[in-house]
């Protein structure tokens, strides 16, 4: 008996070790050679290091990336397994491709996949399953990535492939694709979901999760929204492993969505008017979901009268002219393409201008405080006087106080600046500002050129860029002097908004060339432009950008026009505001602690009438940050301290072209109208060849390739829009450089940039 019970005890133990022997193992990481694009600070041995503090990030931009994987020798492999970046949610993979092969020769993928995560913050391992193959050499081909807020992102904080010694090997992998299902709604009539197996199998069709169910092989809604699951399965035969794959769509219920309306009418104020002239009236709409979901229009009923919104860049915008001094109705109604409609109605008076001054002071004491109140953003929405040829001048006083907090005011120098958001939605810069060293301070500016975005309901914003050491209590009051203004209308095109390198040796002028037509009934025009140095010290090459003493152009059809020279004297301070802790004694490039930036005018006037214009900013050309990453010369602790600091030089930009009138001026008259014609271009940039795409219902286009000197290089006739999509225009004769892309359809014109490399 004893013998019996250790003859069990052997076999069973002999079983356990074969059965252990046999479980998937985990291939040592250190035993792993891997390539692929890194970050510096996250390279790609963190994936195989067993520490899930620590991750890869993938080194260049966009999708897709490659890991490539040296096993050190063959082995039997069915799984591996993937580990998000455990301390942030974002950038986790998506969609993948498997490849594996003896020789390297990576031809055939085993998996194609997307995994599936249970929310934004799900960052649990993910196990990728396929058909055991003997292998040594893998390849994953990361092609998408599950992060909202950022499509170009990712970060893996362990991979593992697992060996499987005791699998069967000898079959096929099949692979599954799902044709993408975009967003559905909930009223959609039952479809058939398109799968297609490298096998060419038959694979079933599930629904997971969601509401949705398979009935006669069709995905069939439930009524209500949400985010479905389908699970693909593919049972295998002889030849090939079985495999499974995974698709995920959101389902919404349209009935649900109605379109947003905002105006910038005000029944704060009358609308003010020497003598019934036209009035711009403009609206916002939106509405969720826009791929699947759309604002058709917006109306504008007045006295009984409908008027359709012309939409002109993010609005919808009517040219009215009341008929009589009194009370006008105005109903504004948004119609989406679901069938909801929103309105909101105005009930507006228009009156004579009473030639009085008016005040109104939109930021009274408001607090900007980092990790509190308004922490480094305030955003309000205010109402100014509305009006037509009734003030001759706005004058902003603008000035800062100490706030009643821990820090007091803020120690040190902040860039800040204040924006109105414009009839189109667009934010426009109309104050750029320099905080004092500890104390605050008083300054004024005149804001007429702004008229036309100053009046109504508005939305305003300011930004100071606090970190925690103090920080201010801002005033702004706006101060209208009744008056007949040089012009009663205006028009503001904002040319470039941003920040930009300075210096960058791969990009020395990293501004795009607009290219703008000045409407020919103008009177007058002005280009308008803030900029600000910022950046400095021993890693950026002569203390740029702040401290630079720079030359900057402004080019006109690729002639040198107006001159730039951003460099202003901070002792005494230009608004008065000393004495100061810190350095503001010192020069700097636009700006000085304590004072409005400087904001330099250039006179357009002689354009108008001349036609398309290729407008050009360039940056110093004398200058490069030899400190700058980019430059393959810089070598850390020889010529700079730190080759890598990233505290580089960079301009902060804000330049408006105001366009005045004695009549209506509604929007620019862009030589650039490819948005309305539905232009586009591609590949762009391209060396040998390109290819347009225009409206669908297009009809007799002309093409033409123009050198930015007018010269015409190619012309083409078309019938139909249809014939753009076979045609593929061929530039590979002509040099490298920049050119204008003109098609003429059915009377409207559009011209587009296009490089050649």
């Amino acid at each position: 008996m004893k013998k019996n019970y250790l003859l069990i005890f052997l076999l069973f133990g002999y079983c356990q070790l074969v059965k252990a022997q046999c479980e998937p193992m985990p291939i040592a990481g250190d035993q792993l050679l891997l390539i692929a694009n890194e970050t510096p600070e996250h390279p790609i041995a963190n994936l195989v290091d067993g520490d899930s503090t620590t991750f890869w990030r993938a080194g260049n931009g966009a999708f897709p990336h490659n890991i490539e994987l040296d096993l050190g020798e063959e082995y039997i492999v069915e799984q591996m397994s993937v580990l998000p970046r455990q301390d942030n949610a974002n950038g986790k993979l998506a969609s993948y491709e498997i490849y594996a092969s003896l020789e390297a020769d990576f031809i055939t993928p085993e998996k194609i996949g997307t995994l599936v995560y249970e929310s934004y913050q799900d960052s649990t391992a993910k196990s990728i399953i396929f058909g055991a193959i003997k292998t040594r050499f893998m390849r994953i081909v990361a092609t998408s990535n599950f992060d909202p807020s950022n499509q170009n992102r990712l970060m893996i904080a362990e991979l593992v492939i697992y060996e499987s010694p005791c699998a069967e090997i000898g079959r096929l992998n099949q692979t599954l694709r799902f044709d993408p299902i975009e967003k559905q709604l909930t009223t959609n009539a039952p479809f058939e979901a398109q799968v297609l197996t490298s096998s060419g199998l038959t694979p079933k069709l599930e629904v997971v999760a969601g509401p949705a169910t398979i009935e006669e092989e069709k995905i069939t809604f439930t009524g209500e929204e949400g985010e479905v699951t389908i699970r693909a399965y593919q049972e295998g035969n002889e030849e090939y492993y079985p495999t499974e794959g995974f698709h995920t769509f959101t389902v919404i219920d349209p009935s649900l969505y109605a379109p947003t309306l905002a105006t910038r009418l005000t029944t704060n104020y009358p609308l003010e008017m020497p003598e019934l002239m036209p009035y711009l009236l403009t609206a916002n709409s939106n509405i969720e979901h826009t791929d699947v979901l759309a604002v058709e229009k917006v109306a504008f009923e007045i006295e009984g009268d409908t008027y359709l919104g012309e939409a002109i860049k993010n609005s919808y915008q009517v040219w009215w002219q009341p008929s009589s001094y009194g009370e006008h109705l105005i109903t504004i109604t948004s119609y989406a393409s679901n069938g909801v409609t929103t309105s909101e109605t105005r009930t507006i008076y228009v009156e004579t201008p009473n030639n009085v001054d008016k005040s109104v002071q939109p930021l009274d004491k408001d607090l900007i405080l980092f990790g509190g109140q308004n922490s480094r953003w305030l955003y309000k929405t205010v109402s100014f006087p509305q009006f037509v040829g009734a003030y001759e001048q706005i004058i902003g006083d603008f000035w800062t106080t100490c706030p009643d907090v821990a820090g007091d005011c803020d120690d040190w120098d902040r860039k800040a600046w204040i924006d109105v958001k414009g009839p189109d939605g667009n934010w426009i810069e109309i104050i750029r500002y320099i905080t004092p060293y500890g104390r605050g301070c008083e300054h004024q500016i005149d804001l007429t050129d702004y008229a036309s975005i100053l009046q109504g309901d508005v939305e305003m914003r300011m930004f100071i860029d606090t970190w925690g050491t103090g920080g201010w209590d801002v005033h702004l009051r706006l101060n209208y002097k009744a008056g007949t203004p040089m012009h009663n209308y205006s028009y503001i095109e904002p040319l470039w908004d941003g920040t930009f390198d300075f210096g960058n040796p791969v990009k020395l002028q990293p501004l795009d060339t607009v290219l703008y037509e000045l409407p020919a009934d103008a009177q007058s025009a002005k280009l308008k432009v803030a900029t600000t140095g910022h950046g400095w010290g021993s890693n950026n090459h002569q203390n740029a950008a702040e401290f630079y003493d720079a030359t900057h152009f402004f080019n006109i059809n690729g002639t040198r026009t107006f001159t730039q020279h951003l460099w202003v004297q901070c002792d005494p301070n230009p608004d008065g505001c000393q004495p100061q802790s810190g350095t503001y004694r010192f020069p700097r490039a636009g700006w000085c602690p304590g004072a409005l930036a400087e904001l330099y005018e250039y006179n357009f006037t002689p354009y108008i009438g001349a036609g398309a214009l290729e407008l050009s900013y360039i940056f110093d050309p004398r200058y490069s940050d030899i400190c700058h990453p980019n430059n393959p010369s810089c070598i850390t602790g020889v010529t700079c301290g730190d080759c890598n600091a990233g505290f580089n030089p960079h301009y902060e930009v804000a330049a408006n072209l105001v366009i005045f009138g004695n009549a209506p001026v509604l929007s620019s008259t862009k030589a650039v109208a490819a948005e309305t014609m539905g232009l586009s271009l591609f590949p762009n940039p391209t060396k040998d060849y390109f290819t347009i795409k225009i409206g669908a219902q297009a009809t007799q286009i002309q093409v033409q390739l123009q050198a930015l000197d007018g010269r015409t290089l190619q012309t083409h006739q078309f019938a139909q829009a249809a014939e753009l999509k076979t045609a593929h225009f061929d530039i590979k004769a002509l040099p490298a450089g920049m050119y204008l892309v003109q098609v003429l359809a059915e009377g409207t014109t559009a011209s587009l940039k296009l490089v050649k490399e």
